[in-house]
């Protein structure tokens, strides 16, 4: 030891050296370890600095945990330009009043407070509170305009890939949405799935390049290379400096505003589908903060049993709200898919350890009416039960009969197949208007054992057709035989099906299949013939359907047979409204199914291929099929809806739309061109390649 020198050792670090690995777990649940370099948490700071623009030295706080990156950004920023730290406890950390009496008994100049904390700070006066930082995710427009009014409010955006922070933007006049411009030495993208610019305006993924952005994962290289792609808009100069090489795919969704700066739409992984609709839950959450009396305000996607996705609203007030005028509210500003099926109230939202919204801790929704429970009592009420249950993936226990199906998760989707299984089962016919205003039990199942507009199986089945010209066509078939008619025939109403089959497919026992499933449905084996009047009406014919197999001998010779039969015109009045067909090439099958729209719809498409795989498993174990035989077909069908919407009925339906649309002139658009006697339903593909000038990089 006496041999060695007594002199530090001077510290050989240089800005591409590591500075720190922090661990998050962002939205997957699974820590990664994000690797941040010296030359980043520099210009992070530097990059406060200029957002807070010292005049003087001033009082800071460190309200994150060190463990979060943040506090680097706390600590740093105030500490390598002589300010004063404070370092809050988490007794304070917790509590908004104790935060209150800590930023006016120190006298503290600079903060940064998590949203959620922020809204809840009580509004004092702060004489010497000079900045507020937020960042993490958006606050509520009414805090925003409140603290923007009386301070200096700056929203900071970024995630941890990018050190902390990417862009800043001063809020003024509550744009709590916009997260601002990059900050020093920092680029942002707004790009497509194809990293393609968005136009101005347009809603894409934001990139994040330049100096902030971390080496990657820790021991992650897959994910690395996943998230932190090569930037296919490095400039030369910039890849002779080996400069902004990568960017950070965020999985946040932005736009470029016509000023430069960015607004944050939402989560990648909170934009989500319900119903078919692709929706963002923020533009939710926006309406339900716009609530009198709720301060904070969450909307979460959840998921049945039955898999069906449905809204929960979870909200922050003094006393619960009326859940059905809240309701009201939210449709009186969003269609009827974004409105959630159940609200949950709440004191405060949960937070994680540094102050962002927990949503994982977030309470299950209790689908529950607003009555107390009182059991079914007659038999209909006891069916009606078990159906609501089956269909809302709930114990029918559990369902009062004065509960409301669509504040037990129902939604429009949920009440066709409420309509379908009564249907079934029960043998009512229910419109969907009849369950939208008879939303619970009681009510439904007093209006079908007492109106004589609701028509049963059993009722249809009287009206059961005996002579051919009662065989009508129902008002869908007359309109799409009018087309046909009109047309000359047309392939635009196929709708066309094509599967290959597997190996082990016994093609003898599949034809047989067909052949079952035609003798059971009438419409399959339906022509449309001509009356003595030129009416049309339907006639049930005894033609068997004939499944050719074609053998092709290339792809090429495959597609265009497969074109051919897509394409295919149906004779009405001579051919059945189906054809299948075989395709064979080498050792693989392809079987066709065409079926006109005259006869078949997408409602039929689960119920014919359901019954086929049915028919199919019981002939390959030579058993009878095990179907349930049909107490009405199509054309009773037909002969009920004439007889039904005719007299007062329809005269009733017409004059509500002669006086609905009295007034109204027909929408002629401005052409450039002739329109056709007859429509083509050629498709075409115009390709247009916008100027440069169009597009804001």
């Amino acid at each position: 030891m006496s041999t060695c020198s007594t002199d530090n050792p001077l510290p050989s670090v240089s800005s591409s050296d590591l500075a720190y690995v922090i661990y998050t777990s962002g939205t997957t649940g699974k820590p990664k370890g994000v690797m941040i370099e010296h030359r980043s948490v520099v210009n992070l700071v530097e990059s406060i600095r200029g957002v807070y623009d010292y005049s003087e030295r001033g009082k800071f706080t460190a309200y994150t945990s060190y463990v979060f990156d943040v506090s680097v950004s706390e600590i740093f920023s105030a500490l390598l330009y002589g300010n004063e730290l404070h370092l809050l406890s988490d007794t304070i950390r917790k509590d908004s009043s104790s935060i209150s009496d800590y930023l006016l008994a120190q006298e503290i100049t600079h903060t940064y407070l998590p949203p959620v904390l922020l809204s809840l700070l009580p509004r004092n006066v702060y004489p010497y509170l000079q900045a507020i930082l937020y960042a993490g995710e958006p606050c509520d427009e009414e805090t925003g305009i409140y603290w923007g009014e009386h301070k200096k409010l700056y929203n900071l955006y970024g995630p941890t890939e990018s050190t902390i922070y990417a862009t800043c933007k001063e809020i003024v006049e509550g744009e709590v949405h916009v997260i601002g411009k990059p900050i020093v030495n920092t680029t942002t993208y707004v790009l497509d799935e194809y990293l393609r610019h968005v136009p101005l305006g347009g809603v894409g993924e934001l990139y994040i390049g330049g100096v902030g952005v971390s080496r990657g994962y820790l021991n992650l290289a897959e994910l690395t290379d996943e998230r932190f792609v090569v930037n296919p808009f490095q400039r030369e100069d910039e890849k002779e400096i080996g400069y902004n090489s990568r960017i950070y795919k965020t999985g946040d969704l932005v736009r470029f505003l016509p000023d430069g700066n960015l607004q944050y739409i939402g989560r990648n992984d909170f934009q989500v589908k319900i119903r078919g609709y692709r929706i963002e839950l923020g533009e939710i959450e926006n309406v339900l903060l716009s609530y009198a009396g709720i301060r904070q305000g969450v909307v979460l996607a959840k998921e049945q049993g039955s898999g069906i996705k449905y809204l929960v609203g979870y909200y922050v007030s003094d006393a619960a709200v009326n859940h059905e005028d809240l309701s009201m509210h939210l449709s009186g500003h969003l269609p009827d898919y974004m409105v959630p099926s159940v609200y949950v109230h709440l004191e405060e939202l949960p937070l994680t350890l540094n102050g962002k919204l927990d949503r994982r801790s977030l309470p299950e929704p209790t689908f529950t009416g607003v009555t107390e429970y009182i059991a079914p009592r007659t038999v209909l009420e006891k069916q009606l039960s078990e159906l609501y249950g089956e269909v809302l993936g709930l114990e029918s226990s559990s369902i009062s009969i004065h509960d409301d199906f669509f504040r037990l998760g129902g939604n429009s989707i949920m009440a066709i197949k409420l309509i379908s299984r009564i249907h079934r089962d029960l043998g009512f016919a229910v419109t969907v208007a009849m369950l939208f205003t008879h939303k619970n039990i009681y009510s439904l199942s007093h209006v079908l054992e007492s109106s004589d507009n609701v028509m049963s199986n059993s009722m249809i089945g009287a009206i059961t057709v005996s002579d051919v010209e009662d065989q009508k066509l129902s008002f869908a078939q007359e309109r799409l035989w009018f087309l046909d008619q009109y047309e000359g025939g047309s392939s635009a109403y196929n709708i066309p099906m094509v599967f290959g089959l597997s190996g082990t497919t016994d093609l003898g026992v599949l034809k047989s299949s067909f052949s079952h499933l035609l003798s059971r449905h009438d419409i399959l084996r339906t022509l449309i013939l001509k009356d003595s009047e030129g009416q049309g009406y339907q006639y049930v014919s005894d033609k068997m359907l004939c499944i050719s197999e074609t053998v092709v001998s290339s792809v090429s010779e495959l597609d265009l047979e497969l074109e051919k039969e897509m394409g295919r015109v149906f004779l009405l009045s001579e051919e059945l409204p189906i054809s299948v067909r075989l395709f064979s090439l080498g050792d693989n099958f392809y079987l066709t199914v065409v079926i006109h729209h005259i006869a078949f719809d997408g409602w039929s498409i689960d119920i014919f291929f359901r019954e086929l795989s049915i028919i199919y498993e019981s002939l390959l174990l030579g058993i009878e099929p095990d179907l349930r035989p049909l107490s009405i077909s199509y054309k009773d069908f037909a002969l009920w809806q004439r007889d039904y919407l005719s007299g007062s009925v329809l005269s009733v339906q017409l004059d509500y739309w002669k006086t609905h649309l009295n007034g109204f002139e027909p929408l002629n658009l401005p052409l450039d061109y002739v329109r056709p006697s007859v429509v083509s339903y050629v498709g075409k593909v115009y390709r247009v390649v916008f100027p440069r000038t169009y597009l804001r990089i």
